[in-house]
């Protein structure tokens, strides 16, 4: 008993803070770096020409504030994501979990790769992922209330809004988030669906489509475009670079040949000049792109120097908006043209972002190694009817969490560290839950 409380005494929430505090400053973390893609959140928001930028000009707004010097914005970026777990687990209090299971909640995400990695960085990866997490701790709330008032539904959509310019790629949640909603709202009143969480449900749905459709439509108006942002068209060459050869031209429409061609042409170069990694020469299949598979590894590797083959490709007048969508029209038509070859490319991404999402994991590797100890060791049951549904919440959390960085990353995109970073943010919560039930009923 005195063991017990001293492990789930809840001044171990003081204690697991105090520990990433000290680590942060161990690995230098408060000392602000400037990456390369810095520059160009900043360029949003000076440019001139605003539909010449490829990013949205929120962060450039943010980044403002922090004009004077850039150290600053390590530190609001730790106690953002303090907050934002604070939050989380005044949340997860309300639907039954124990404070005694905090300390982990915090030793989960202070310690995930988000934030060991990018709380330096002048980058809106923190920000965004802390802001998200933010955003399931009000979901939580709102399956609390059977009715939801038009504030609420405001707040949602305005908050979505705010995170899909934050980080375009988190353009998912605005039905991932509301789904999220209607299966713990399932959970927690352990009946069908009622009719009031369907209605939510939709107009959850229906909130984001609202904000996220006001902005594109200023866009459409001012830029004679509706996406959020300039970049998928000329970001998606790397991907479609990747799927074309000779067979391929006959294939696309009449006026997209010459691209392919130029583009194959670039490619050449690129090899010859040695700059991209080359699959293995004694690699053979009768399979056309069966090597997507296989060796993901090297086509992700090589994804960001084939996207810069598009630089050279924009006309002398066309403006930047013109020639992100021509490129995106362009890969849309390869796509088609090559279905079996996408379906290898989304296969070898699912596989190298699932992978890599769970072997470079650190709290979901440290507390999964502990649970498969104490299973070795007491092979004892610890989910019981009484906790499943938490287990089973925790799951649907990082499911949320996982699914909304893994979509676009390997359709659309690549699944470079950063997407696999945030899509393995809550992970940890499933087998720390785990080691947290061991612990509980080793010591009862």
């Amino acid at each position: 008993m005195q063991y017990q409380k001293i492990l789930f005494s809840k001044n171990n929430i003081y204690l697991s803070v105090i520990l990433i505090f000290l680590f942060q400053i161990y690995i230098g973390n408060f000392e602000y770096r400037i990456v390369p893609d810095t520059s160009s959140y900043i360029e949003a928001l000076n440019i001139n020409d605003p539909s010449a930028s490829k990013r949205t000009p929120i962060f450039g707004i943010i980044l403002e504030i922090f004009s004077s010097g850039y150290q600053y914005f390590p530190i609001f970026n730790f106690f953002l994501l303090l907050i934002s777990i604070a939050f989380f687990c005044r949340s997860l209090n309300l639907i039954g979990f124990s404070s005694k299971f905090f300390p982990f909640i915090y030793l989960v995400f202070g310690f995930s790769n988000i934030s060991l990695f990018y709380t330096s960085m002048i980058h809106p990866e923190v920000m965004a992922n802390s802001l998200f997490l933010l955003s399931i701790a009000i979901i939580i709330r709102y399956t609390q209330k059977e009715f939801l008032s038009f504030f609420k539904f405001f707040i949602f959509g305005v908050i979505e809004l705010f995170l899909v310019l934050l980080k375009p790629s988190f353009l998912l949640i605005i039905f991932i988030l509301p789904l999220f909603y209607l299966l713990l709202k399932r959970a927690l009143d352990n009946i069908s669906y009622s009719k009031n969480g369907l209605k939510n449900f939709i107009f959850l749905i229906l909130s984001g489509i609202l904000f996220l459709s006001s902005y594109s439509g200023i866009r459409y108006i001012f830029y004679d475009d509706f996406h959020f942002v300039s970049y998928s068209g000329y970001n998606s060459i790397g991907l479609s670079s990747q799927l074309i050869d000779e067979t391929t031209i006959p294939k696309l429409r009449v006026e997209h040949r010459e691209l392919a061609k130029d583009i194959l042409k670039h490619k050449r170069t690129l090899e010859e000049k040695g700059l991209l990694l080359s699959y293995p020469k004694n690699l053979k299949s009768s399979i056309k792109h069966s090597k997507l598979i296989g060796y993901f590894d090297i086509s992700a590797r090589n994804y960001d120097t084939l996207s810069n083959i598009s630089i050279s490709l924009q006309g002398k007048n066309e403006n930047w908006i013109a020639f992100n969508q021509r490129m995106q029209v362009f890969t849309n038509d390869v796509i088609i043209s090559e279905k079996k070859g996408y379906f290898f490319y989304v296969f070898g991404a699912s596989s190298r972002f699932i992978g890599k999402t769970l072997t470079s994991n650190i709290p979901f590797v440290f507390f999964f190694i502990i649970f498969l100890l104490y299973f070795f060791f007491k092979k004892s049951e610890i989910i019981t009817q009484r906790n499943y549904i938490q287990f089973y919440i925790l799951t649907l959390i990082s499911t949320t969490i996982f699914l909304t960085n893994l979509i676009p990353a390997i359709s659309i995109s690549f699944p470079a560290q950063r997407y696999i970073d945030a899509a393995g943010f809550s992970i940890g919560l499933i087998p720390s839950f785990l080691v947290y039930l061991a612990l509980k009923k080793g010591l009862e």
